[in-house]
């Protein structure tokens, strides 16, 4: 639960009103099977309205750690984007500062607080710290990486450790491009999927309808 309550803040909705819909959602399925039982008069509606209550309630609330994946990797992807103009700024001869101030600006409103936050905390702290701080945006210990090089080109200065930021960011731009690719895929790769759940809906309702003919016939007889 404590889990589930984190990953709910992680994407910055409101436990309460997540909690809320599951329990509408709830009641919905079962007011719905209850007002089938009043004119049909069959408990295996009620039955049914359970079930689904049930799994209406676990595919909402199991969606969360998937939201946070795509969350992360779209993050991911803005800083492989951001940061190739920041390569673009840096060879134009913008220094570290000057280069970070200028792509804060095609930063997504998210990830442009967080860049003003890293340009006040440079002017105030000129130790690794604020970088490090910048990466806990993200889940890749890469980006982490790449940004202690860019702390090195501020530190150091020269051509060496502007090499070394454009082979770490390189490498993790590639890897990034191909983990984008991947997922691509396997989203079209679970297309497939989708005849076989429509065949076993359709198996579900013969056998319930099969079911309630039986029930008839037991009456009758």
């Amino acid at each position: 639960m404590k889990k589930l309550r984190e990953n709910i803040l992680a994407l910055g909705l409101n436990p309460g009103h997540e909690y809320l819909v599951v329990a509408l959602l709830d009641i919905l399925c079962l007011a719905v099977g209850g007002l089938l039982y009043y004119f049909r008069g069959r408990l295996i509606f009620i039955l049914y309205a359970g079930a689904i209550a049930l799994v209406v309630s676990f595919a909402y609330l199991s969606r969360y750690p998937g939201l946070l994946r795509k969350q992360n990797a779209k993050k991911e992807e803005e800083f492989v984007r951001l940061f190739t103009y920041f390569g673009i700024y840096i060879h134009n001869g913008y220094n570290v500062y000057q280069a970070l101030q200028a792509v804060s600006a095609f930063a997504s409103d998210g990830l442009k607080e967080e860049f003003l936050k890293l340009l006040t905390s440079i002017d105030n702290d000129k130790s690794p710290t604020p970088y490090l701080t910048f990466s806990k945006n993200f889940e890749s210990l890469e980006i982490k990486q790449v940004l202690l090089s860019v702390y090195q080109m501020v530190e150091e200065g020269g051509e060496t450790y502007i090499r070394q930021f454009e082979a770490l960011f390189d490498r993790y731009s590639a890897e990034r491009h191909k983990l984008t690719r991947e997922a691509h895929v396997s989203a079209l790769g679970s297309l497939s999927v989708l005849p076989l759940l429509g065949s076993g809906i359709t198996m579900l309702s013969l056998t319930a309808a099969i079911v309630e003919v039986m029930g008839g016939l037991y009456n009758v007889l």
